[in-house]
């Protein structure tokens, strides 16, 4: 576990505990920024279902519903089905990788979306799967 934490982005590793293939690890996320491209070798693309449209989708390791439109959100979106005003401001609070926010773009006439989620890697994708969102 600790070699898979060095490179350039982590300082301060230190094994707290071992046992068998487990580990607990801390370590401090270094000044340098990580490269986009970094998180990109990791990303599935495919096509999501939403709305009655098929939209290109990124998704990354790790993200919940892994790219296909889980039963819930689909329920969600079937029983919300309300079509928000051209120009509606539009919070997709913890967007994942931007089902909802995607489901308003299509259901509403330039919509402002604003994604927000505590998993930058899911904000990443969101980025890519909304690019008309506003704010990140």
């Amino acid at each position: 576990a600790k070699s898979a934490l060095k490179n350039s982005f982590f300082s301060g590793i230190k094994m707290l505990c071992s046992r068998g293939q487990s580990a607990v690890v801390t370590a401090v996320r270094s000044s340098e920024e990580a490269a986009a491209f970094v998180l990109k070798e990791h990303a599935t693309r495919t096509k999501l279902e939403v709305e009655g449209q098929k939209l290109k989708w990124l998704v990354f390791p790790g993200l919940f519903a892994g790219g296909v439109l889980d039963i819930m959100t689909k329920l969600l979106l079937e029983t919300i089905r309300m079509k928000p005003p051209a120009k509606a401001k539009i919070l997709d609070f913890c967007c994942g990788s931007g089902t909802i926010a995607a489901a308003m773009s299509v259901r509403t006439e330039e919509p402002r979306l604003h994604l927000l989620d505590a998993d930058a890697v899911a904000l990443e994708a969101a980025k890519s799967n909304v690019p008309t969102a506003k704010n990140f």
